[in-house]
């Protein structure tokens, strides 16, 4: 398979939850409170924060 994903933005591993929030995920919410869709993606490995950061 020869396929390409294209992204908006990605953190590392020092990157702190009000940084993700503030930059890209606050953006999201007036839409969301108007009923329109949002999806944020978080992926890594097992046991890197992801739902910390989710929740």
């Amino acid at each position: 398979r020869n396929e390409c994903y294209r992204l908006d933005f990605f953190y590392g591993q020092d990157s702190e939850v009000g940084q993700i929030f503030n930059r890209d995920v606050s953006r999201l919410l007036p839409g969301v409170l108007r009923g329109d869709n949002a999806t944020v993606f978080a992926y890594g490995a097992t046991g890197s924060g992801k739902t910390y950061t989710m929740q």
